[in-house]
């Protein structure tokens, strides 16, 4: 079978397992419209999988680093749309990790890197043509390739010519000029060497405007999470920053359905009184990413505290934070917005730009602490340890638990572990409140 195959299998049983609990025993701590999210899954799957059999041309590009500027070339897009590898289950997943081990190479570092590649070499999979990887942010597909360049694990009819996108670490008109010139070589290379590939600016523009209407619904979404109690859960939350990006699916416009019939549920829940935790103590923010072999927010939940928000790359795509518009009052053509999205992006920059956001979101929801997951390998934010520690106890006042951890990998630290981590620092969130 190849990747897509196994993958739509995969999201079908989800969807089956959750209509049959929608229909018996449904999770009020979870949203219904999580159906929606799923088929859009399932609809990428199944186009992706129709383009492997047709041979159209594939290209490493997700929505963090150029996903809208493939579509509108033509490109189908090759990586997971939706962090599909999130769905591997655990006993397949340290299989990976202990071959990546048994051939003596690298497998501590990021593991997302690890799981996409030692997957795909077990199955067929298309070759991409062309992938655009942004040196600064936090892209798998570049962490991944850096990954295969320096452990030698790499396939030899590999023939997928990779173009580095320079992000200035400034944010000016100059450096947007030279980011928009960058993805201008990009679209010359990739009509050069792939045949049928041609930039289509309406095109950019027709997808772009989908993710604005995405985004609206998005913000109202957070507006609501202020509300007490919390209609939204920790699961919930951590999908919130995924399908922010509605022009890397194959029907963007169901992706703003699903955006707005999530707007819709979150207000009917707080219309109704639904209380994603019943008995809500506290709130506190998850930053980075999390144990995928694991439910941390159910840990978190049983002492009676929420995660309303999920800190991470596209975070600030769905919260109506000040707006960063270093280019001023002037209209940006489609190709500018793309590499302003790309420069102003959470990933990308320095260990302030990451932060600053972080103190206003958590002031702005009120949380009394902010988790924050220490991924093993993800050198973008294991620099930042102290710096968001600092900034919350001294700005905030509120305790920052720095846990270390892994997505997959859960000999690095084990449920257990974590576990205790997590029951610790839920009394001393609950132990310094006042009221609430």
């Amino acid at each position: 079978m190849n990747i897509f195959e196994i993958e739509l299998e995969r999201m079908q049983k989800r969807v089956k397992k959750l209509e049959e609990s929608l229909a018996t025993d449904p999770d009020p701590r979870k949203l219904k419209t999580n159906k929606l999210l799923y088929e859009l899954d399932i609809d990428a799957r199944k186009a992706q999988l129709e383009a492997y059999r047709e041979g159209k041309p594939f290209t490493g590009a997700g929505g963090m680093s150029g996903g809208l500027l493939a579509q509108a070339m033509g490109f189908v897009p090759g990586d997971g749309i939706m962090m599909a590898v999130t769905n591997i289950p655990q006993g397949e997943a340290l299989k990976y990790f202990d071959e990546v081990r048994a051939k003596g190479m690298v497998a501590d570092c990021c593991d997302m890197s690890v799981m996409v590649y030692s997957q795909m070499d077990h199955v067929e999979r298309p070759r991409g043509r062309v992938a655009i990887i942004a040196q600064k942010p936090c892209t798998v597909q570049g962490l991944a390739s850096l990954y295969r360049t320096y452990t030698g694990y790499a396939i030899a009819s590999d023939e997928t010519a990779y173009f580095h996108l320079d992000i200035p670490f400034e944010e000016s008109e100059a450096a947007l000029e030279h980011v928009t010139n960058q993805l201008r070589d990009y679209i010359e290379l990739c009509e050069k060497l792939v045949p049928g590939v041609k930039y289509d600016e309406d095109k950019l523009a027709e997808l772009q405007h989908y993710d604005d209407e995405a985004h609206g619904y998005y913000k109202e979404i957070y507006e609501m999470l202020k509300h007490r109690p919390c209609p939204l859960a920790g699961r919930d939350a951590f999908w919130q920053t995924v399908p922010n990006v509605p022009g890397i699916f194959p029907n963007p416009a169901k992706g703003v359905e699903y955006a707005k019939a999530r707007r819709d549920e979150v207000a009917e829940r707080i219309e109704k009184g639904i209380a994603a935790v019943p008995g809500e103590k506290a709130r506190v923010m998850w930053t980075v990413t999390r144990p995928f072999f694991m439910d941390n927010f159910e840990v978190l939940e049983k002492w009676g505290i929420i995660v309303p928000v999920f800190y991470a790359g596209p975070t600030h795509l769905n919260v109506p934070m000040p707006e960063n518009r270093y280019w001023g009052n002037r209209e940006l053509s489609p190709l500018e917005r793309e590499a302003a999205a790309m420069s102003n992006h959470l990933w990308s920059g320095t260990g302030a730009k990451w932060v600053d956001p972080m103190i206003w979101i958590a002031r702005d929801l009120g949380v009394q602490g902010i988790v924050n997951y220490c991924q093993r390998g993800a050198t973008c934010t294991l620099g930042l340890k102290k710096l968001v520690e600092d900034r919350a106890e001294k700005e905030l006042g509120i305790p920052v638990l720095q846990l270390e951890g892994a997505q997959y990998d859960s000999t690095y630290a084990s449920e257990a572990t974590i576990t205790a981590k997590l029951d610790e620092y839920a009394e001393l969130v609950l132990s310094q409140l006042d009221e609430y």
